[in-house]
């Protein structure tokens, strides 16, 4: 368990720039790929059936990434093994 908390705490850690450059721009991909998905619905195109699949595709991509950022910081401090756990991160 202590290797695996040491590998998500480096993981997290290196992903704090992903929430700087990277998470806007996926949510409005992901915002964009649910709208193709409804359009897809009103067409009368063969593709209609996947519509569905498309917009649940979509939905839960952007609540993984919502629910990664919340929770972000609680992963980092139960992950690090140090006496002093103090990590302060900072979105704005």
């Amino acid at each position: 368990m202590r290797i695996f908390k040491q590998g998500l705490l480096s993981l997290f850690i290196s992903l704090k720039l992903f929430f700087y450059l990277s998470y806007p721009l996926l949510q409005a991909l992901c915002l964009l790929g649910f709208s193709v998905g409804l359009l897809m619905t009103i067409s009368p195109s063969l593709a209609q059936g996947y519509s569905e699949e498309v917009m649940v595709l979509f939905s839960l991509t952007s609540l993984y990434l919502f629910l990664l950022k919340q929770y972000y910081t609680h992963v980092i401090a139960w992950a690090d093994q140090r006496s002093s756990n103090v990590i302060t991160v900072n979105f704005k």
